[in-house]
């Protein structure tokens, strides 16, 4: 790096300048030496005579006519006639060659190390090093000079790492792969939301949600998402793509939302990141069941994401208007209170965000795309004058399965008392032949982690999953964070043996406890939402469920209408 630098202090200005930017008497000048230089390099015998007549006419010394002759021979051009213009020694160094290499060494040391030691550190080290040996300290200007002369890479790179200044720094080459139809290639992201949320209840702040959306990066329409408390995971993904998959109709009329979301479909192929909930053995089954692939991105490189990215910058800053909102930085947020200031519930986020992508995204301009992300799904639906469709996009066709095969996977032997997880356990008349036959075959079963109350027992005799609730079916229904809280506080509690009555003592307990607090605390009222929450979304899931019982005679959904879309079409 030292070497590099003082290469750069000690490097010259081309004496060739830009043509356009050369004076034009300068050019002129350098036109009429042109003339001479050509007619002496002309003469066959040539004697120094010839240069002297030339140099006269010129108002030149002999010796300068012989350098622009030569430089006249290695370019024949006008401009390498052209006066040098002087730049008073810029970018040469004036210092000692001592004192500059201790400069440099100084810079290799502290500035350029992970460290980020800030320049003016860099100046005091550099006076402290000179008055050590008893030299005069150079000018702060000089010492920032030498400083602005590292490239930005290499101070990216030594002060942040090679894999940021690739990031920064290497060129893009090519695009993302523009995919032939909507629903080829889906990527699917999660991101908290830019906003402070208030409870139902005493619309005191709760914290933020969390938004995992999946985009078709074919018409750049969002084909479905899932706003949520809990942090990302698994079954986030599972139900963004169960709300992908699906018509939306039933879904906005269960909610109240007045909206019209016409994409859906099973995608071909989606598009994640390498995070451990798109690592899970439920998403690659559930995937494999359903003939989606997975790919997922290079690892650090983020631009293989960059168009779910530039959704989530899109939809925050819409939600940068709501008040309670964290903005993207401390710069940004400045003064601003989002706590106080807080005053939108979660559901009101999320018809928020309904309207935002349903009534404005959709509609508006695409700038990639010079359409808007509706039309382009349309088009590459139905196809146009010139274009073919893909056709009617395929969806499940049982909702409850295809939402069953994206929770989270665990496997049990059954015993006389039926299946255990958690300390909890269930069982259901449908595992008597196994319990009588004492099969001890592990058995693949699933959990709503939303719903803990019941179980999906997967019998390999039908293959099909069924219902197996709580063999305590007096049990209250618990979400598997309110679970794990129970156990977490029965340990705390110094509860060595912690079984399925002492966890569901310690349920009815903290609901005491919630019920009891007027004003609770964040984190109490952050788990009463998280309660209604899970209770509003199994409840529209389920009317979703009813209305798709009968999608095969009807799909309600404007302004797409497959059936009446597709009539003409003789091939189809």
């Amino acid at each position: 790096m030292i070497c590099f630098l003082r290469g750069m202090v000690s490097c010259s200005l081309s004496e060739k300048a830009e043509i356009t930017s050369i004076a034009t008497d300068k050019w002129n000048r350098a036109v009429k030496v042109k003339e001479a230089v050509e007619s002496l390099l002309a003469l066959e015998n040539r004697t120094a005579e010839d240069v002297a007549r030339v140099a006269k006419s010129l108002g030149l010394s002999m010796s300068w006519v012989y350098n622009l002759m030569r430089r006249y021979e290695s370019d024949r051009t006008v401009s390498a006639l052209v006066p040098a213009i002087p730049n008073g020694g810029r970018g040469k160094s004036r210092l000692a060659p001592e004192i500059n290499d201790l400069v440099l060494s100084a810079i290799d040391d502290l500035y350029l190390s992970q460290q980020k030691i800030k320049p003016y550190q860099v100046i005091r080290e550099v006076q402290i090093r000179c008055r050590r040996i008893g030299v005069k300290p150079p000018s702060d200007s000089a010492i920032r000079a030498r400083l602005n002369a590292v490239t930005g890479r290499e101070r990216v790179k030594k002060r942040q790492g090679w894999r940021a200044a690739r990031d920064k720094f290497d060129p893009t080459t090519g695009r993302f792969p523009e995919p032939k139809w909507p629903l080829s290639v889906v990527q699917i992201d999660h991101s908290p939301t830019d906003v402070i949320l208030v409870d139902e209840q005493d619309r005191l702040p709760i914290g933020r949600a969390y938004c995992t959306a999946a985009i078709d990066v074919f018409s750049r329409a969002i084909i479905g998402f899932c706003l949520s408390l809990e942090p990302p995971s698994a079954t986030t993904v599972g139900l963004t793509l169960a709300h992908a998959a699906m018509p939306k109709q039933a879904w906005l009329d269960a909610k109240g939302i007045k909206a019209t979301w016409p994409m859906f479909g099973k995608p071909d192929s989606i598009h994640v990141d390498n995070g451990a909930d798109f690592r899970s053995q439920a998403l690659k089954r559930g995937c494999e069941e359903h003939g989606i692939s997975i790919t997922f991105r290079p690892v650090r490189h983020p631009k293989f994401g960059g168009t779910v990215e530039r959704l989530f910058r899109t939809l925050m800053q819409e939600v940068h208007k709501i008040p309670g909102t964290t903005f993207s930085n401390v710069v940004e947020k400045g003064e601003y209170n989002s706590s106080k200031t807080a005053s939108m519930t979660l559901s009101e986020l999320e018809r928020f965000l309904v309207k935002f992508v349903t009534e404005v995204y959709h509609e508006r301009v695409h700038t990639s795309l010079e359409k808007s992300p509706r039309v382009a799904y349309e088009n590459g639906i139905f196809g146009t004058s010139n274009t073919v469709g893909r056709g009617a996009p395929a969806t499940p066709k049982d909702p409850r399965r295809f939402l069953i095969d994206f929770l989270p996977i665990e496997t049990r032997t059954i015993q006389r008392y039926g299946f255990s997880l958690d300390r909890v356990q269930y069982f259901d008349d449908v595992l008597r032949p196994y319990i009588d036959n004492e099969d001890k075959r592990k058995f693949m079963i699933r959990r709503d982690p939303r719903d803990i109350s019941k179980i999906f027992f997967f019998c390999p005799d039908n293959n099909d999953y069924f219902e197996i609730p709580y063999r305590n079916i007096s049990n209250p229904s618990i979400s598997l964070w309110e679970l794990r809280a129970c156990r977490q506080r029965l340990r705390e509690q110094g509860d060595a043996h912690v079984d399925e009555q002492r966890i569901f003592a310690a349920y009815e307990e903290m609901q005491e406890e919630i019920s009891k607090s007027l004003k609770a605390t964040k984190s109490t009222r952050r788990n009463r939402e998280r309660k209604l929450r899970l209770g509003d979304g199994l409840k529209a899931e389920s009317t979703a469920s009813e209305y798709r019982q009968d999608i095969s005679k009807k799909v309600e959904h404007e302004p797409i209408s497959f059936d009446d879309k597709f009539d003409d079409i003789e091939h189809w």
